[in-house]
């Protein structure tokens, strides 16, 4: 049986979509064992995941500097590395099996030379930015060259993440009924949409029989004393299989451009997402019918260019817009 290591050293959206290349590796290589090494976030929403065997959480040290526990030493078959500070370069030589295969990218801090120490096979910098970047419209698809090192045919994708390969675990005092699972935080400011208005979205979707449901990180100090002045509670600092529960158990999922929301349209429930000028053309990768997305008429479309003025321009999302976009997916998952 081979052994398959995996390093998606990424923040949490990225990190969702490269479970699509789990999945992939499980394929190529069954029967296999995979094994994930991950900053101890990314490792717990590993831990739920059925093509993921084993989970190895890396050790935090300062701020952004990683590293394998000390005792440990082990040998795959192949490794697969998505990882590209210096530290993460290290983590394949101790990785690597003299009889196996190793794969990974070229990056400004690990030159060819470096690559041709620890890989049997490497994406070159040069051939990412001339070749991957103009031919692979979105972030998967461009995440995917590694695993094209294997197969060539494979396209990437996002994830298809479900009950029975996901584990699900209700929170306490979990909801009852129908109901809409808000996640109105994200990672700055410029990509939230006001928190007065997803609660005008909230009142609106009671039409349509839909509570609405909250929950939050611990990063969104913000918007969590916003929703607290509108009386609104917010589950907080879910664990993985506790938001993946709320999440299959949603009629609709309504949030921002972030990680959370990656992970409810990686479960094909009906997501409804506000971009601002965050790169909707490269990050949007979902079926349109079952994921709505809305943005600013200065966002970032396909064939224009948002400028760099990093204003919060999201707030220009009418109500209206929103409602109606939000009730369209209900009608059209209900008529599923």
């Amino acid at each position: 049986m081979k052994r398959i290591a995996f390093i998606p050293f990424a923040p949490l959206g990225d990190s969702v979509l490269l479970m699509g290349e789990l999945e992939e590796l499980k394929r190529l290589y069954a029967p296999c064992e995979t094994t994930v090494f991950a900053t101890p976030s990314i490792a717990s929403l590993y831990s739920n995941y059925a093509p993921c065997d084993h989970v190895v959480a890396l050790e935090q040290g300062p701020p952004g500097i990683f590293s394998l526990p000390k005792a440990f030493e082990e040998r795959f078959d192949a490794v697969f590395n998505h990882g590209y500070d210096s530290w993460c370069t290290e983590l394949v030589r101790r990785l690597k099996s003299r009889d196996g295969r190793s794969y990974g990218m070229e990056e400004t801090k690990r030159p060819p030379a470096t690559c041709a120490e620890v890989f049997d096979k490497w994406v070159s910098l040069d051939y990412w930015e001339n070749m991957t970047l103009k031919k692979r419209r979105f972030v998967p698809n461009q995440y995917a060259e590694l695993i094209r090192l294997v197969n060539p045919d494979f396209e990437g994708g996002p994830a298809r993440l479900t009950e029975a390969n996901y584990r699900c675990i209700p929170p306490d005092d979990p909801p009852e009924g129908d109901y809409a699972l808000f996640l109105p935080g994200a990672s700055s400011d410029c990509k939230i949409y006001p928190v007065r208005k997803v609660e005008e979205v909230a009142r609106a979707l009671r039409d349509i029989g839909l509570s609405a449901v909250f929950a939050i990180g611990s990063m969104d100090t913000g918007v969590d004393a916003e929703l607290a002045e509108l009386g609104r509670k917010a589950f907080r600092s879910l664990p993985f299989a506790e938001l993946a529960w709320l999440i299959v158990h949603a009629r609709l999922v309504i949030g921002n451009d972030s990680g959370p929301m990656h992970f409810a349209a990686a479960f094909d429930v009906p997501t409804l997402q506000f971009f601002s000028n965050s790169g909707a053309d490269n990050w949007f990768c979902y079926d349109v019918a079952r994921h709505g997305i809305l943005m600013p008429d200065c966002g970032i479309r396909t064939g224009s260019r948002c400028g760099d003025c990093r204003r919060a321009c999201i707030g220009e999302v009418p109500v209206s817009a929103a409602v109606q976009e939000a009730k369209r997916l209900v009608s059209a998952d209900n008529g599923a």
